[in-house]
């Protein structure tokens, strides 16, 4: 379980063999199915849209990777033991998280929509079915009103040359009305094909935005379920941050990360203070502000009293009047 927590979740496997209770296994069952849910929902969304199953294998494993290392960077940007966070309320404790939040989110409602078409495929085809049929009809009657405008100019048109040709006294000229209504069958027939082929087209095409459309507007069910998501992406964070059952490994894990900062910091102070004799032939003298260097959080108190502007004219009063 260790290996599995450092591999795929980024938990650090030197302390998880130094602690005492490995209460780890609720986050690992809610990461991998997390990663679960995403591979299944980007790959039915990218088949969906590419037809390819390779494709949409290779396209899914690299966005649930993705995701993966997007929890394994929040998991590692992640702090708990120092009082202040401790001795914080719940919302004290996630403000400074909000932008993670946030990005969790949205990551949630991009895979939960997937997952619902799958989920209400049934209730989906048939508003899609109604949907196919209405954008048919209405390239049907753009088509036609195309159809008749074009027919009746060349009527218009027909009947024009004829007018002049009598005009003109060569009514041999004038051409017999079948070659326009042979004109006109070919119109006819062209536009048959043409609301044909899109038919065909339409009821080839997955239409997966129009799917998200269809949920959001005739399913209200599907809200649910996108709120089920938005907490299934949120409840890793939320357990590590306010679950005291991982308060150990924190604990830990800030007390080797203080160690390798302040040895590190000592082998500065010593390698500094060295080169500068070597240098200049003197000891360097640096003075701080905090008393708690590398991490400077205790800032050092001044045993300097700063008095007020008239502090002095006020005690000169005070004492000339005594």
């Amino acid at each position: 379980m260790n290996k599995l927590l450092k591999t795929l979740c980024g938990f650090d496997i030197f302390i998880l063999n130094n602690i005492k209770r490995n209460d780890f296994v609720l986050y690992f069952s809610l990461f991998l199915l997390i990663a679960f849910l995403s591979f299944i929902s980007i790959f039915q969304a990218v088949h969906e849209i590419l037809d390819n199953t390779f494709e949409a294998i290779l396209i899914a494993v690299f966005f649930t990777l993705f995701i993966i290392n997007f929890f394994r960077l929040i998991f590692s940007s992640l702090n708990r033991g120092d009082q202040n966070f401790e001795s914080g309320t719940n919302f004290q404790k996630l403000s400074p998280h909000l932008i993670k939040f946030f990005s969790l989110f949205i990551l949630a409602i991009m895979i939960a929509y997937p997952l619902e078409i799958m989920i209400f495929k049934n209730q989906i085809n048939s508003h899609l079915q109604s949907y196919k049929s209405e954008i048919v009809k209405e390239y049907s009657r753009t088509l036609e009103n195309i159809e008749s405008e074009n027919i009746e100019e060349m009527i218009m048109a027909y009947e024009e040359e004829k007018q002049l040709l009598i005009l003109i006294n060569e009514p041999e000229k004038i051409r017999d009305f079948k070659e326009i209504e042979e004109e006109i069958e070919l119109i006819e027939i062209q536009k048959n094909r043409n609301i044909s082929l899109y038919k065909k087209v339409v009821v080839k095409s997955t239409f997966f935005a129009q799917k998200i459309n269809i949920l959001n507007e005739n399913i209200p069910l599907s809200f649910l379920f996108t709120i089920l998501m938005i907490a299934l992406f949120y409840s890793p964070l939320l357990l590590l941050l306010l679950n005291d059952k991982f308060i150990e490994y924190f604990n830990l894990k800030n007390k080797i990360n203080r160690r390798i900062v302040e040895n590190k910091y000592s082998e500065f102070i010593e390698l500094r203070d060295r080169l500068f004799v070597e240098s200049t032939g003197n000891k360097i003298t640096i003075s701080t502000k905090f008393s708690d260097p590398p991490f400077n959080l205790t800032p050092i108190t001044s045993k300097i009293k700063n008095l007020k502007k008239g502090s002095l004219i006020e005690w000169l009063n005070t004492n000339n009047s005594n």
